[in-house]
């Protein structure tokens, strides 16, 4: 039986019942995920920090859409590095995660292979997939993107948004079509 697939004997994945009892404000649930190195990741291993957030899959074959996210965060990510090496962090802290909303095609091996470049200069960023309903559908809702099924060349229309987690997960400041930059990300931050 797959990670998606249940019948009615089997009780929901405990994934389901976080994602059934989530209400909107409230912070995004302690799910389990297997991050680019096929190891287990929850997202609780971030709730102190600032989290931003971008939803991808590795396919896309839209230039201003998955691809730019990357490249705007892998941006966010460098210019927070700046920053702690200035030690101008106020005591804040900020990770990057990268969620595939396809996870049948983006395995670790491939969210690995994909992320390679941006993770040498930024090893901390984690890319992450999990159960194929959570980060297909119910993941992509939580952050506001609509994301529809897989055309016949395997591309998937979808919305482009980039969130801003504050420490506790919960929802800062979203940005739809990459439309943000370092500075915006910084003064979010330093609120």
């Amino acid at each position: 039986m797959s990670a998606s697939t249940t019948s009615a004997a089997t009780p929901p994945a405990f994934w389901r019942r976080l994602a059934d009892g989530w209400v909107v404000g409230n912070p995004i649930p302690d799910f389990r995920l297997t991050n680019q190195d096929g190891q287990p990741f929850q997202l609780a291993e971030l709730r102190g920090d600032h989290v931003l957030v971008g939803l991808i899959f590795t396919n896309c074959s839209v230039p201003e859409a998955c691809a730019r996210t990357t490249d705007r965060m892998f941006d966010v990510g460098k210019r927070w590095k700046e920053r702690v090496a200035a030690g101008k962090t106020n005591g804040a802290s900020l990770r990057l995660l990268t969620l595939t909303f396809d996870p049948d095609e983006d395995t670790p091996e491939v969210l690995k292979a994909h992320s390679e470049g941006v993770r040498s200069e930024l090893p901390e960023w984690v890319w992450a997939t999990g159960p194929t309903e959570l980060m297909e559908k119910r993941l992509p809702a939580m952050f506001g993107v609509a994301a529809g099924n897989k055309d016949d060349n395997g591309a998937i229309a979808h919305t482009v948004k980039a969130v801003l987690l504050g420490p506790g997960l919960r929802v800062l400041k979203t940005w739809t079509d990459n439309a943000f930059t370092p500075d915006d990300v910084m003064a979010v931050i330093d609120r």
